[in-house]
């Protein structure tokens, strides 16, 4: 399996994305993924990161995990508020199956 994740967060400058992608490698190094790694997407903005999000699910393979990873800005208390706070979601198609699609605010109570 192959796992993209793709963040809000980096600048605008190649500089400030490769101190992003970096920051976020070591996070996940440290939270025990080494030798599994998954590939960090410095998206800048919001919008960017959701843009190069919706392109990667739509040109996803067999065995590709993706995942967008945006700061919800405020608590989230139900999955369509979500969906309503986080995503322009008829912009991408994003799974709405519950077991392929999960959401993590700053503090998330579902149900």
């Amino acid at each position: 399996m192959k796992v993209k994740i793709y963040v809000e967060g980096g600048g605008d400058t190649r500089d400030l994305k490769t101190q992003c992608r970096q920051g976020f490698s070591e996070f996940f190094r440290k939270a025990g993924l080494e030798g599994h790694m998954p590939r960090i997407v410095a998206g800048g903005s919001r919008g960017r990161a959701f843009a190069d999000f919706c392109t990667a699910l739509k040109q996803a393979r067999e065995g590709d995990f993706i995942v967008l990873l945006v700061d919800s800005e405020a608590a989230v208390r139900t999955l369509r508020n979500a969906r309503r706070r986080v995503l322009p979601m008829e912009e991408c198609p994003v799974p709405t199956a519950p077991s392929r699609c999960w959401y993590r605010g700053d503090t998330v109570f579902l149900p």
